[in-house]
């Protein structure tokens, strides 16, 4: 039984950070059904310049379990954050939008808040 999820991932921009993501899902037997990328800045008090990161979001299907694809996603480099969203939307839910909320330390752990 083929399971299909969607999930948002913020990576930096890199020249080969999309490639090595797409890579990634291949490697671990995730079919690609639907792609979608942004270019985003993120503002960062540590630094002057504003960070420009990639907002991707991705539906795959697989007979695998998400989370083994997410675990390999958290450990690229490129990747600051890896969600998994709901299949099963509620009216609420979808009335929501994502907002890059914050930005925390060198490290560039990115929290994205869910806001109505």
């Amino acid at each position: 039984m083929n399971n299909q999820q969607s999930l948002t991932i913020l990576a930096h921009q890199t020249p080969a950070a999309l490639e090595r993501i797409l890579q990634t899902m291949r490697f671990r037997g995730f079919q690609l059904l639907q792609l979608t990328t942004q270019q985003v800045l993120i503002a960062n008090e540590y630094q002057q310049d504003d960070q420009q990161m990639l907002l991707i979001s991705v539906t795959v299907t697989s007979n695998h379990a998400i989370h083994l694809l997410t675990h390999q996603l958290e450990k690229l480099f490129d990747v600051a954050t890896v969600n998994v969203l709901d299949t099963q939307p509620t009216l609420e839910k979808m009335s929501n939008t994502m907002d890059i909320a914050t930005i925390n330390s060198r490290t560039t752990n990115v929290a994205l808040a869910l806001r109505s």
